[in-house]
């Protein structure tokens, strides 16, 4: 598992977030991918592509699926992607 690199790539991600975009992720959570990154991987992501024409791990994917979803998703779209993949919200 690429853990510590998903977290790695999740706090170049971050770094790179709009402050206005920023403030909606908890403090927590972006402490959590400082804490947690593989500081000897080198990130090898280009900021003038978008996100998903970058070569990301799996894992990154589904942190960045997870951050859209709970903190950028409107709550009744969230309750509709939920029921779709059969969770109770």
């Amino acid at each position: 598992m690429n853990y510590e690199q998903a977290c790695s790539e999740m706090n170049f991600i971050l770094n790179n977030f709009e402050e206005e975009d920023l403030k909606l992720i908890p403090k927590k959570l972006i402490d959590f991918f400082e804490k947690n990154m593989d500081k000897d991987y080198i990130v090898n992501i280009d900021l003038d592509k978008p996100l998903d024409e970058q070569n990301l791990l799996e894992e990154t994917k589904a942190f960045i699926k997870i951050i859209e979803i709970n903190y950028f998703t409107p709550l009744e779209e969230r309750k509709e992607k939920a029921e779709k993949l059969g969770v109770k919200f």
